[in-house]
């Protein structure tokens, strides 16, 4: 396993031409991926959904990414050309004419969502945008999206066009889109693909 933000994995694969299975934060990524000829044809297993993480009972009352631009808000976000999760909030905050106003209160961005959400739960930052998935325990509290500002991007996996082990990575391709397979991801947070409340999603 090689855990990594999408953009980097991307690289990886570019590079060495190693690995199987390829299961990025969504489909804008496995598009690359398939342009450069690294991966076949994606099947599509659960949602990634972005939330407003915030702490605990949520004492700056942010209840909108606008409200990332506030004067004393420490923000952590995922890296823009690294992570999925920190294109979409690129794509958001573009779309409200704020990128200039959050970055101001951007303490650092992170190579992966896991490094987000730590700076979150020791408390170094107020505020980030991670999905729901990431919402575990009592330590971190989600703030749903407005629908206007939805972010939900679909999970993808298939197999690289370098697998050296093809019958086994289908196995396991076939496998985690199964019924069987998604509860899985259900179990952990996920949505599962496909869901009606999130029909407005596409590919």
């Amino acid at each position: 396993y090689n855990f990594a933000g999408s953009g980097t994995l991307i690289t990886q694969m570019e590079l060495t031409k190693k690995g199987d299975v390829f299961i990025p934060g969504g489909t804008p990524d496995y598009r690359i991926a398939q342009e450069k000829g690294l991966v076949t044809d994606p099947v599509y297993i659960a949602y990634h959904v972005p939330v407003i993480g915030v702490l605990p009972g949520n004492p700056l009352e942010i209840s909108s990414v606008q409200d990332f631009t506030k004067e004393g808000v420490r923000l952590a976000l995922g890296d823009v050309n690294a992570t999925a999760i920190g294109r979409q909030g690129k794509k958001l905050f573009d779309k409200f004419g704020i990128t200039e106003d959050v970055e101001k209160n951007v303490l650092f961005r992170a190579p992966t969502i896991n490094e987000v959400v730590t700076a979150l739960k020791l408390r170094q930052v107020d505020a980030s945008l991670i999905t729901m998935d990431q919402i575990k325990g009592d330590e971190i509290e989600a703030v749903a999206l407005p629908d206007e500002e939805s972010l939900a991007l679909i999970v993808p996996a298939g197999l690289t066009t370098f697998t050296t082990q093809e019958e086994n990575a289908k196995k396991f391709v076939d496998f985690i889109s199964s019924d069987e397979g998604k509860a899985i991801f259900g179990k952990h947070g996920f949505p599962i693909y496909p869901d009606p409340a999130y029909a407005s999603v596409k590919p």
